[in-house]
């Protein structure tokens, strides 16, 4: 029981060090995505799927939970009634749905996939990268406080970009792109 216990606790600590990279992370995911798969596509930013992919934590199955995280990040991610419907019957879901209930970002044709994933990162590589990874603890800390706590976050994180050394070539790049569109 002990020597299971701290098994589990050091993939959680593996999956929870992914999640908290201040860089964007993006899923690609095709084909089957259940169990310890899918806890590990719930640590990245964006999770984009083929629309043959089928998502789900079919542990219940085996009289088991998912238990790296799977609980948690589906019930923060989708909220308790989407989760425990997941969780509980164990189901594996079509992307469509998966879509739908807001567990993947996109889906696209399984030609397509790797094409438009692309064409996502290399969205994300234009954008400033200290504003990425601080956008991404912005949003990560704020989920689990209160609204004004939250806007403290955001407000703290502000002055940092505001105040950071190459904010003004930032700026004036950003508004460059801005101007093209």
């Amino acid at each position: 029981g002990i020597r299971l216990r701290e098994d589990i606790e050091n993939i959680q600590a593996i999956l929870n060090r992914i999640e908290r990279i201040e860089k964007p992370i993006v899923a690609k995911i095709q084909g089957f995505c259940g169990g310890l798969g899918l806890e590990l596509a719930l640590t990245a930013d964006f999770r984009i799927a083929s629309e043959n992919a089928t998502l789900g934590v079919p542990e219940i199955i085996l009289g088991i939970i998912p238990d790296c995280g799977g609980t948690s990040r589906l019930t923060r991610m989708l909220g308790p009634a989407w989760a425990k419907e997941l969780i509980m019957t164990g189901d594996m879901i079509p992307a469509k749905r998966a879509y739908e209930m807001g567990l993947v970002n996109q889906i696209f044709p399984e030609a397509a996939l790797g094409e438009k994933t692309q064409a996502f990162l290399e969205k994300l590589l234009q954008r400033p990268s200290l504003a990425l990874g601080l956008a991404k603890r912005a949003v990560d800390w704020g989920a689990g406080v209160d609204k004004m706590t939250h806007m403290e976050i955001e407000a703290c994180v502000q002055s940092l970009l505001i105040t950071a050394k190459d904010f003004p070539q930032t700026l004036q790049k950003g508004f460059a792109t801005l101007l093209k569109k």
